[in-house]
């Protein structure tokens, strides 16, 4: 078994971009791992689900127009006005 540190996929990311970073890494494309991750998830979370409803509720903030398609990280601030979160759009923050 080949172990690989997070500090590959990082440093690589840095240099190349995550989708050249992926496969000379992991051995593996981007667009792979993704769905591997996606499915691996779901499947996980299914468990958690089971008699919920499963859509979504409350408002929508952020869509495809004014956020990207991956928004990580989302943090509220302190007095609750705010939501900070990492983007491929460089869109950090709103007003709720």
């Amino acid at each position: 078994m080949v172990m690989i540190k997070s500090d590959d996929i990082f440093y690589g990311t840095l240099r190349m971009g995550f989708a050249n970073a992926v496969e000379p890494i992991l051995y593996i494309q981007a667009d792979s791992l993704s769905h591997q991750w996606k499915r691996t998830h779901e499947k996980y979370y299914k468990q958690f689900l089971f008699g919920r409803d499963t859509l979504p509720t409350g408002k929508v903030i952020y869509n495809q127009k004014n956020a990207g398609n991956m928004n990580v990280s989302p943090v509220i601030s302190p007095d609750g006005n705010k939501m900070n979160f990492l983007s491929e759009k460089n869109v950090l923050s709103m007003d709720l």
